[in-house]
């Protein structure tokens, strides 16, 4: 079976044929971030027989074997360029081993949408964005980092040309590519803690104490993540609030104790801790305290924005008299 169709890539029209192919004549693209996962934790020559079996081992694998087992072949054709699966790698693995098991030839063949004509790099970043990133299947977070790094610090791109291929925006191709560079840098392979790494590079908390209290702030959580101090990604979150009290931040960076609990004692003994109320008021004084002259007179010349203050002030005059908190009240307002 064959038919020429086009398809577009900023308004480039792409030549393709839908054409049945032997399996075994085309390769696993070791390009395509989720084989390029698999690449870089072979140790060694890198195979066909290497990326088949990384791939087979997948649960994910066999359970797409099974579908297409069921419906008699595939829904969604390969995209092949120069004889190698720019998408579709694990469903090749999943034809090969089902020829392999059965040896019928209708697993000897596999659909295919076969490109005719030469891509430039960039075209061929835009069919995987179009394919995963904005189309039908979805990469892991991981897969993405991994693609985003390659573009940018093996390909050279910029983060807006990235950007503009993938139709991420730049700051979380930004936080990937740093959470991505980190576990490399740190000799994390383990798939599975990326989301640990995200949660650290985009964690606002971690970032004001790297910058005005523990410059290691950030080593001292990869390392909990390593020997498995911080147990689950979301766990990153609770940092912010361990590392105020001298005891809970001993406990998880000096004596090694799971995060989760530290944590939990710590709610036990100071429930507020953590409060959004809390980390409102926080912010709130933080930003009045770097209030610019310009900003103060601007408030003061509007009746509204005064108001507002005035309210503010009184709210809060109110809440330290039902705790007990003693303050100085300016007579202007001591009856409200």
């Amino acid at each position: 079976m064959t038919g020429k169709e086009t398809l577009a890539i900023r308004g480039k029209e792409i030549n393709y044929s839908h054409k049945n192919v032997d399996i075994f004549d085309i390769k696993f693209f070791t390009e395509n971030p989720r084989v390029a996962t698999i690449v870089g934790e072979v140790k060694g020559q890198v195979t066909e027989e290497v990326i088949d079996k990384a791939l087979w081992d997948r649960p994910e694998t066999h359970k797409l074997k099974r579908s297409i087992e069921k419906d008699g072949g595939l829904i969604h054709p390969l995209l092949v360029y120069n004889n190698l699966v720019i998408e579709g790698n694990t469903r090749l693995c999943c034809y090969r081993h089902l020829y392999d098991e059965t040896k019928l030839e209708k697993w000897r063949t596999i659909k295919c949408f076969v490109i005719n004509q030469q891509l430039t790099q960039d075209e061929i970043y835009r069919l995987l964005c179009n394919e995963h990133i904005a189309g039908k299947i979805d990469w892991d977070a991981y897969d993405k980092a991994n693609m985003f790094n390659k573009m940018k610090n093996h390909d050279g791109m910029k983060i807006e040309e990235i950007e503009d291929i993938s139709g991420e925006s730049s700051t979380s191709i930004t936080y990937k590519i740093r959470a991505f560079t980190l576990m490399l840098e740190n000799g994390v392979r383990d798939k599975e803690k990326y989301s640990h790494f995200e949660q650290l590079v985009t964690n606002g908390d971690i970032r004001e104490i790297k910058k005005s209290q523990d410059p290691k702030i950030e080593q001292k959580i990869v390392e909990r993540i390593k020997d498995g101090t911080i147990r689950r990604a979301p766990d990153i979150r609770k940092i912010g609030a361990i590392y105020k009290h001298r005891q809970a931040r001993k406990r998880v960076f000096e004596q090694g104790e799971d995060v989760e609990q530290v944590y939990h004692d710590l709610k036990a003994h100071a429930p507020m801790t953590d409060s959004p109320i809390i980390k409102e008021v926080e912010s709130l004084i933080k930003r009045v305290q770097v209030l610019e002259r310009v900003e103060r007179d601007a408030i003061k010349n509007s009746n509204r924005d005064s108001s507002k203050i005035e309210q503010l002030t009184r709210e809060l005059i109110n809440l330290c008299k039902e705790m007990d908190i003693k303050i100085h009240v300016p007579k202007g307002i001591r009856k409200g």
